[in-house]
């Protein structure tokens, strides 16, 4: 009986407690189902928003995207949903390189190199933890063919790690253009590709050297597949290749993709050197044809002796060869007397902007926002 009692006892008490609710406890629910409604309506917003029309900008930038625009409601919302996930593995930038200067101050052709295991070679070890061995030949590959092409290193390193490294290998700031990071990559499929699409300059004149296919995946006619480099101090490939990228420059081809395509599966140097050997001989042979009665008895009763044969043409990249060599011979002498100085100069123009950067923090922070020049 004493059992029966308190079971009915604890029975109520257990039913009392479940209807009484606190005030804190009726103001956590209202507050959730605030929150709740809130998150409902946000989210209904949400899709009607993404799902509205298309404004006039957007139809013009579609237009020059030449991509079409869905007319329904839910293939709206779905290209909006796709172009606001695109925003995350996209370049940072629509235009990654500036817009072209006036001729003749801008390369008409564009060198777009990688770095790692391309231009320098880094290994770790227990004893001496990083080092990064520069290829061989690389000061030589960049200064020269820097007359020829705009060239842009575009690395998938970020900009924290691979800045200190580009300005080794250019101290001068007179080879390299531009440098590119990981911030101007697509992220296609879990892979860092470089789109040269965004590079703000034609395809057409664009060569990209790099040693990962996924890089180039976008436009692989654009690129030369090169082998990485392990930092062997007695490679040559880097420079082998300068003859074939004049050629291309000096002679100003109008489409660099079909002479690309034209080595593809062949070793660039050796393929370049037996073309060029190949069309030295054929001139040489029209030249002999041509000048073989030159030196005739006619010649010989006429002037008392035979003429002095003229000398065999030179094809019109050898005589660019000559004076890009002489230019470049011209600029290390510059460099040798007045490179101290330019270093010099490009520190104190550092330490200038760090100043002014100093200067407009500290003014930001105790002076506020400028307020706008007054219009008299």
């Amino acid at each position: 009986m004493k059992n029966k009692l308190k079971s009915i006892f604890s029975n109520d008490i257990t039913e009392k407690k479940q209807k009484y609710r606190s005030t804190a406890d009726i103001k956590r629910e209202k507050m959730a189902s605030y929150l709740i409604w809130g998150l409902v309506i946000t989210i209904f917003g949400g899709v009607c928003y993404m799902g509205r029309g298309w404004s006039d900008e957007e139809i013009k930038q579609s237009r020059d995207s030449e991509n079409n625009v869905s007319s329904t409601f839910a293939g709206r919302l779905k290209q909006r949903a796709s172009s606001l996930l695109n925003y995350y593995n996209e370049p940072a930038f629509d235009k990654l390189l500036p817009d072209p200067l006036p001729e003749p101050y801008q390369r008409r052709f564009t060198l777009v190199l990688d770095l790692d295991d391309l231009l320098i070679h880094s290994e770790w070890s227990r004893e001496h933890g990083w080092r990064i061995a520069k290829r061989p030949g690389l000061d030589y590959f960049l200064s020269y063919l820097s007359q020829y092409y705009e060239i842009v290193i575009f690395t998938a390193q970020y900009a924290a790690t691979a800045i200190p490294i580009i300005q080794k290998l250019d101290p001068y700031r007179s080879s390299l253009s531009a440098s590119l990071f990981r911030e101007a990559t697509r992220y296609v499929n879990g892979k860092l590709v470089k789109d040269l699409s965004y590079m703000n300059r034609p395809l057409d004149k664009i060569i990209m050297l790099d040693t990962n296919p996924d890089s180039y995946s976008s436009q692989p006619d654009n690129a030369i597949a090169m082998e990485p480099w392990k930092g062997d101090p007695d490679d040559k490939e880097l420079i082998s290749l300068i003859p074939f990228l004049e050629y291309i420059a000096s002679m100003e081809v109008s489409d660099v993709r079909p002479v690309i395509a034209s080595y593809r599966g062949k070793h660039i140097p050796t393929e370049w050197a037996r073309r060029e050997k190949m069309l030295k001989d054929n001139i040489k042979k029209e030249w002999e044809e041509h000048n073989k009665n030159n030196n005739s008895w006619v010649s010989f009763l006429l002037n008392g002796s035979t003429q002095r044969s003229p000398q065999i043409p030179q094809l019109m990249t050898d005589q660019q060869r000559e004076r890009a060599q002489q230019a470049y011979i011209e600029y290390q002498k510059y460099l040798k007397e007045h490179g101290e100085e330019m270093l010099n100069q490009e520190k104190q123009r550092e330490r200038e902007q760090m100043s002014a950067m100093k200067t407009s923090i500290n003014s930001l922070i105790f002076e506020g926002i400028p307020k706008p020049p007054e219009h008299v």
